[in-house]
């Protein structure tokens, strides 16, 4: 007997045993649709943490987007005094954006067509779910995504 598991990618086979299913781990969208899907998430996270800056003084955004070559040009960072920082990084030559959290630590996500979001490689979830979650637990203000 296997002890209960609450996470939805586990999944029992036709033998009894549980097996776990992977979420994709390389993104399957085109180098064209990545630079657009990426730049409009990172906006999206911007402007959804500005409102939190202007009500907390223990909160400062850094928000950067400008050519493609330069490697820490694409970058959001939400420093939050109590915790520490969330950096938002586009890394344009492996299609994928990595979340750097003093929470949950670092994820890497690339961006699922079927479900028409951005997805952890490591268990499926939602880059803004869990940035939103933690930024809640330790800011006043929420965010507005």
């Amino acid at each position: 007997m296997h002890p209960q598991h609450t996470r939805l990618h586990r999944l029992k086979s036709n033998d009894g045993n549980y097996k776990f299913s992977r979420p994709n781990r390389k993104s399957t969208i085109s180098t064209e649709q990545f630079l657009t899907k990426s730049r409009e998430l990172l906006n999206l996270l911007y402007f959804g943490v500005l409102e939190i800056e202007e009500i907390d003084d223990n909160v400062t955004v850094e928000y950067h987007l400008k050519s493609e070559n330069i490697k820490d040009d694409k970058i959001l960072n939400v420093h939050v005094e109590t915790i520490g920082s969330f950096q938002v990084l586009i890394d344009d030559k492996r299609n994928e954006i990595t979340l750097f959290s003093p929470l949950s630590f670092t994820n890497i996500y690339i961006y699922n067509e079927i479900a028409q979001e951005w997805k952890s490689t490591i268990d499926g979830h939602n880059i803004i779910e869990i940035f939103a979650r933690e930024l809640n637990d330790h800011c006043r203000g929420y965010p507005k995504f």
